[in-house]
């Protein structure tokens, strides 16, 4: 209400917590200032602190013709939607009949 002499609403400055958030800034100079959404800020450090080891998949890539070197499931985008077990050893395949070129594989966790 402009009579009421507040004529805004709302965070002008979320910008600003994005990229606090992102590179990990310590906001203590500027978190209390009058449009520093620092309950967002805070909700995301929460969100972070929740994931676990065991919750990120390792990122592990290997070309086809090469040895597996970790028993799991294996996908491959030279057969989208395909997801296959291999043990650590096995030759993962390259799939010559695939019009994709060199193949690689990437773990896809255990489960």
């Amino acid at each position: 209400d402009l009579r009421s002499g507040i004529s805004y609403f709302g965070y002008w400055s979320w910008e600003a917590a994005a990229v606090t958030w992102l590179l990990g800034i310590d906001d203590s100079s500027y978190r209390e200032h009058q449009f520093y959404p620092k309950d967002l800020v805070d909700f995301a450090k929460a969100q972070d602190q929740q994931l676990t080891e065991e919750s990120v998949v390792e990122r592990i890539k290997v070309q086809g013709g090469g040895q597996c070197s970790k028993t799991g499931y294996w996908t491959t985008p030279a057969q989208p939607g395909t997801r296959r077990y291999f043990t650590q050893g096995d030759v993962l395949p390259t799939l010559p009949n695939a019009d994709w070129g060199i193949v690689f594989w990437y773990f896809s966790g255990e489960e």
